[in-house]
């Protein structure tokens, strides 16, 4: 499910003064992103994902100036609120054996008596993003439109919960301490990078 609102008004500074008839003010706010999702536990895309949600909210103000007939330049700036959440399954093994390395007797056994765990995240960032333009229209059918634009990258950093899918009586900080007693260290904090 995909949801884009948008409210957004302009005025034209021309109604107070004749010496501002070319220039216009704008302000929106929208959400540019805001995607969710709800799969299957037990499918193959559960290994990918089994819930999600992605929201980026804006507020944008602009501003737009017509030089003359053939030139018009413009320029705003926003700011976003974002917001990435996520559930996923993957298995025990996965977790509990360090990059590089093969699984051991220790690993499997946990596989076998927990099963497949689900990890549960939400992060959020906030920046500022711009962007600077130009209308060129050298014959009334022909326009050339230039814009540059410079964004935030964001890095999302929330909380991480892991608990077994088999035992959801298991809550993520006991299934923490459990790991604890054999010298495992669960994740408690994940930052997601991501260019938007």
């Amino acid at each position: 499910l995909g949801l884009i609102p948008y409210l957004g008004i302009n005025h034209d500074l021309g109604a107070h003064s004749p010496k501002l008839k070319h220039l216009v003010l704008s302000l929106a706010a929208y959400a540019p992103g805001a995607y969710g999702a709800n799969l299957p536990k037990d499918a193959p895309t559960a290994y990918y994902i089994i819930q999600g949600l992605f929201v980026v909210a804006s507020v944008t103000a602009g501003a737009g100036w017509r030089i003359n007939d053939y030139v018009a330049v413009g320029g705003s700036i926003s700011y976003n609120y974002m917001r990435l959440g996520y559930a996923q399954k993957f298995g025990t093994t996965d977790l509990f054996t360090p990059a590089g390395q093969q699984p051991d007797a220790t690993t499997q056994l946990l596989q076998d008596t927990l099963g497949d765990l689900r990890l549960d995240y939400v992060g959020t960032d906030h920046g500022l993003g711009w962007n600077l333009g130009t209308l060129i229209t050298p014959h009334r059918w022909v326009s050339i439109g230039l814009s540059y634009s410079g964004w935030t990258a964001p890095r999302f950093t929330g909380g991480v919960e892991v608990r077994p899918l088999a035992q959801p009586d298991v809550t993520p900080a006991a299934f923490r301490d459990m790991a604890a007693l054999l010298n495992y260290k669960l994740p408690s904090k994940l930052a997601v990078e991501m260019a938007i």
